[in-house]
């Protein structure tokens, strides 16, 4: 193995073992909204459905925005090509590709 490599490799193995995984706690609102919740509730898992959704906008936002300025990016980059293109044909008008 060349020195890059095993630097690379020592480095990933210090990595993973400085953040290992640890017992995930819940901030101080989900904490305080279980204790405060009662047993007389018509639907039991209702809170654990609430901390679901939550946590599923929270992941999916921003996969939509990065998403959404991609096909942006995009779209100004074919519109781009789209100009040079029409710009080209426009000034050699006997080249073109059909």
């Amino acid at each position: 193995m060349s020195r890059p490599s095993i630097l690379f490799a020592l480095f990933l193995v210090l990595g993973i073992a400085v953040v290992r995984p640890c017992a995930a706690t819940a901030c101080p609102s989900c904490q305080d909204a279980v204790a405060a919740g009662t047993e007389a509730d018509d639907e039991p898992f209702r809170e654990s459905k609430a901390y679901n959704a939550s946590t599923l906008f929270m992941v999916a936002v921003p996969y939509t925005l990065f998403a959404v300025g991609g096909f942006a990016l995009y779209r100004i980059y074919r519109k781009g090509q789209r100009d040079v293109q029409l710009t080209q044909s426009r000034l050699d008008p006997g080249s073109s590709a059909a």
